[in-house]
């Protein structure tokens, strides 16, 4: 999982421009939860190689929140988009679940 950085801010712009999108087109207040959301993410992969452990907590918090979000909105609308970011947001959590699981083994 040396790529889950890259993959992390490739995510975090996908968040980003739909939150913008979601903004300018509808008007939706809820999208404003996912532009903060992917500029913290955004800020949290600057900050991977400081502490590792604390930068995991907080990139897996905001994506569960995230995978919680999207989730809701695809049960609501049944739209495309929000299913996909739903899965996309729920393999991440799992994956940094896995790194924060993988971290704590090894003290």
């Amino acid at each position: 999982m040396k790529n889950l950085k890259y993959f992390t801010v490739l995510y975090a712009g996908f968040v980003f421009l739909g939150g913008i999108m979601a903004f300018w087109h509808a008007n939706q207040l809820p999208a404003l939860f996912e532009i903060l959301a992917s500029i913290l993410l955004f800020i949290a992969c600057f900050f991977f190689k400081k502490e590792k452990n604390f930068i995991y907590l907080i990139t897996f918090i905001l994506i569960f929140l995230l995978t919680v979000f999207y989730g809701y909105r695809f049960a609501a609308t049944t739209n495309f988009y929000p299913g996909i970011l739903a899965a996309i947001s729920a393999f991440f959590t799992f994956a940094y679940g896995y790194q924060i699981f993988k971290s704590y083994s090894q003290k």
